[in-house]
């Protein structure tokens, strides 16, 4: 009986420890890892080995799925009122830029750095939210964490053999738009609805696409069957990545995504370090340790950030977070 009632406290302090994992909204932050983990290992191969002309077109075709998806789940007139909205045009307006320039970032520069470097928007997104009043002012120890993924990532960024100041503003500016995106997205979700917001993403999208794709960029594309399945690929993760994205900012709030993302990223990380995802990474002692830190900064970010959820109080059967 002991050692039965050893192992049961063993059990109720994992699980009051972290039971802030318990009450994660796991189904959408699982298709948001899953949808952004296959872009970005699919993506580069349709820029570097197929070749293909410009982003814009690449999401201006994703969106077709997801305009098709919004008008199943809510009627034409709804989905057209959010075009009235000033605030939700700019974050659509915001999130074509995001797609954009990380989808060029990701595409041509190595994903042990760019996975390093997309850290700087937890950032971004917790001094964001925290200017834009939904949020309150991070603890020390959380700005820490997040400053020390700042440094190393910067330390990685000056030991990266491959530097390039053009990927590297591409990837500073996926970082801002990202968090401007997130906190936009949070605060406009109480006014219209998540198929409002990525429906007129789509459109603004493809406003976008039609004033700056050049007829050159179609007659360029050499057509093939490996191609035809890496376009499809592509387009169905932007649709998931899309909703998903939506979905955990509605459920869990901007930094369980920036989280969440951060935690994809190790794994990506080591798999473009190991050769098998991505741009080729060319080896660097510093540059590998430096990639380390950052991750492991993510890990104790993880930690301290819910840190505070993890006590639970329990009153008359209902579990109220501290």
């Amino acid at each position: 009986q002991g050692i039965d009632l050893t192992v049961k406290g063993l059990i109720l302090h994992l699980y009051k420890r972290y039971l802030w994992i318990v009450h994660m909204h796991w189904p959408s932050l699982s298709l948001y890892l899953f949808s952004s983990t296959m872009l970005m290992v699919i993506n580069p191969v349709l820029f570097g080995r197929y070749h293909w002309p410009s982003a814009l077109l690449l999401t201006a075709l994703q969106n077709i799925g997801m305009v098709v998806l919004c008008c199943m789940k809510e009627p034409w007139r709804n989905l057209l009122s959010g075009l009235r909205s000033r605030t939700l045009l700019l974050v659509a307006h915001l999130s074509v830029i995001n797609i954009v320039f990380g989808m060029m970032g990701s595409s041509f520069m190595s994903l042990a750095m760019f996975t390093a470097l997309r850290r700087i928007s937890i950032a971004c997104t917790m001094y964001g939210n925290t200017w834009a009043g939904n949020a309150p002012w991070p603890s020390r120890e959380v700005q820490c964490c997040v400053w020390v993924m700042i440094v190393a990532a910067g330390f990685s960024a000056y030991r990266d053999a491959v530097f390039d100041v053009l990927l590297y503003t591409y990837v500073m500016i996926n970082n801002v738009c990202t968090a401007a995106v997130q906190v936009g997205t949070k605060t406009v979700l109480g006014d219209v609805s998540k198929w409002q917001l990525l429906f007129v993403s789509a459109v603004v999208n493809w406003v976008w696409a039609l004033v700056m794709i050049r007829s050159d960029d179609v007659v360029s594309i050499t057509w093939s069957l490996p191609l035809l399945v890496a376009l499809v690929a592509s387009c169905v993760g932007g649709v998931c990545i899309n909703v998903s994205a939506a979905w955990v900012i509605e459920k869990d709030g901007p930094l369980v995504l920036a989280m969440g993302g951060a935690s994809k990223n190790i794994v990506v990380g080591l798999l473009s370090v190991l050769g098998l995802a991505g741009a080729r990474y060319v080896y660097d002692f510093w540059n590998v340790i430096g990639l380390c830190v950052a991750a492991g900064a993510s890990l104790v970010y993880v930690k301290v950030k819910h840190q505070p959820v993890s006590k639970v109080q329990i009153h008359d059967g209902v579990d109220s977070k501290v």
